[in-house]
């Protein structure tokens, strides 16, 4: 529920800026933006993979405190994961929203 949420945010944050005077974001920027998240979270994926690799050797050898460091970390990047999809579902939203904008009125 929280990402329809950030998405509504996102795109009343785009239309209190234009509104505010603020400097515009241009949808070149947002694909920008989105793509180094996506970039982002990719590498993240990867780092939890490595992780959890790490927790499943760690446990094999019986190194339970270093599993639940490793666990732990994996939780992080679980929630940093996260919180990368909802700044592009956000800026999907925004390009979206400037899509709209750059669309002739069929009137």
């Amino acid at each position: 529920m929280a990402r329809c949420g950030a998405s509504a945010s996102a795109s009343a944050s785009v239309a209190s800026a234009s509104a505010s005077g603020r400097r515009a974001v241009s949808l070149v920027d947002v694909h920008a933006r989105a793509r180094g998240a996506v970039r982002r979270g990719h590498r993240l994926i990867a780092k939890r993979r490595e992780l959890r690799a790490g927790m499943e050797r760690a446990r094999d050898g019986g190194d339970d405190a270093q599993a639940r460091v490793i666990a732990r970390d994996i939780e992080r990047v679980d929630a940093s994961v996260e919180r990368i999809i909802l700044r592009v579902e956000a800026l999907k939203e925004i390009a979206r929203a400037l899509e709209a904008e750059q669309q002739p009125s069929r009137e």
